[in-house]
């Protein structure tokens, strides 16, 4: 296989027009576009004219059906499919988040794909942030850790969009909790809860939380029971029991603030540490690095601090796909991690439907500890005292 990758581009939305499309572009020595693929043929031309690309598909499918080296997944909703044809090709694999919708087609879709799924690589972008890549090698330093915490602040996305070159549509202000017309049907099935529920816990949990449960299964190892969760139209809030250590998660929805915010926090008996990480929609989504620790003497004291990384995540993750399609390096973030996202993921959303601690595969553990509150569009689990 050449250095230089044929790569095809499934949905011209918002992430490919900020980040993947311009940075593709920018690599050429990496990278070809040779195809891009919308529902919206407008869109997917646009796209084509702007970036230089030569061939404009209406789905996914017609895509995959050109000879091309790899493919970068960015449409909306579930990717199942489109990860499950695109291995069938044999062809390197970048998807957005989430994999998929619930986890019994996440296990599906891993079990069909079995040693093929090493050309998968997710879209989880901060992973390959330096700060939190330094963050994630310095978890022996600050062991035994004691407690993960992160904070999200969703603002509109509308203030970092005005100045970008994208389509004009795609600039409106944009509800974190926006309704879509898709069928939350299944979605309402797997929790066992309502559409209002549903629909929370798709449009916060798998399209944006997935990010920090992921962050933190990195850290803590894989999460075992959800003891708290909270889904409202003012955000989520989630405790979880991962092997290493507890997390909390907080996520709110905040459309009148005029700054993105998100931090990581790590808590240990050798110390702490904490990453910031800028708006996914800057040209540059870069984080930075504080960790410090000690002993008794004040002499015994250390910080360290690393970033803004000047590369950015994206970026980052774009060499990265690169040396796993063309055998390299292993994918960092990969479809058995995803897989795990999801199940925690979905645990999370049936503790706030049920009320009750759940496991991440969605047994409850330790029998009812406080009735499920969905008055107000609030659904929640508190453990008992």
């Amino acid at each position: 296989m050449a250095d230089r990758l044929r790569v095809g581009v499934i949905g011209c939305g918002l992430i490919a027009q900020v980040q993947h499309l311009p940075n593709l572009r920018a690599r050429p020595d990496l990278f070809e576009v040779v195809a891009v693929a919308d529902r919206d043929m407008g869109r997917a031309r646009n796209c084509a004219e702007r970036f230089g690309v030569g061939s404009v598909h209406g789905d996914g499918e017609g895509l995959l059906g050109q000879e091309m080296d790899a493919v970068i997944i960015c449409t909306s909703w579930d990717h199942a499919n489109l990860v499950s044809g695109a291995a069938d090709k044999g062809v390197g694999v970048l998807v957005e988040k989430p994999l998929c919708l619930d986890l019994a087609t996440a296990l599906e879709l891993e079990s069909r794909l079995g040693a093929r799924q090493d050309r998968v690589m997710l879209g989880y972008m901060r992973r390959y942030d330096e700060a939190f890549t330094e963050m994630e090698a310095m978890a022996e330093v600050l062991a035994p850790l004691a407690l993960l915490r992160t904070r999200t602040a969703e603002t509109a996305a509308s203030a970092y969009l005005r100045a970008l070159p994208i389509d004009e549509e795609l600039k409106a202000d944009e509800d974190p909790l926006r309704v879509a017309s898709d069928d939350y049907s299944r979605l309402e099935q797997r929790l066992d809860g309502s559409a209002l529920q549903a629909r929370l816990y798709k449009n916060i949990i798998l399209d944006s939380l997935v990010h920090e449960v992921n962050m933190v299964q990195a850290i803590a190892g894989r999460a075992r029971s959800v003891t708290f969760a909270e889904l409202s139209e003012a955000g989520a809030s989630v405790v979880m029991r991962c092997e290493r250590a507890s997390a909390q998660l907080a996520w709110v929805a905040t459309p009148g603030a005029a700054r993105y915010v998100q931090e990581v926090q790590v808590l240990g008996a050798g110390g702490s540490a904490v990453v910031r990480f800028d708006s996914p929609y800057l040209p540059v989504v870069a984080g930075a690095l504080t960790a410090e620790g000690g002993g008794p003497r004040l002499a015994d004291s250390w910080q360290k601090t690393v970033g803004p990384d000047v590369v950015g995540a994206f970026k980052r993750e774009l060499v990265a796909f690169h040396r796993l399609v063309v055998g390299d390096q292993p994918a960092r973030t990969t479809l058995a991690e995803a897989v795990s996202d999801i199940a925690a993921c979905e645990a999370i959303g049936r503790a706030a439907v049920r009320g009750q601690e759940v496991t991440v595969e969605g047994v409850p553990v330790g029998g009812k500890v406080g009735p499920a509150a969905t008055q107000n569009g609030v659904a929640s689990s508190r453990a008992a005292g």
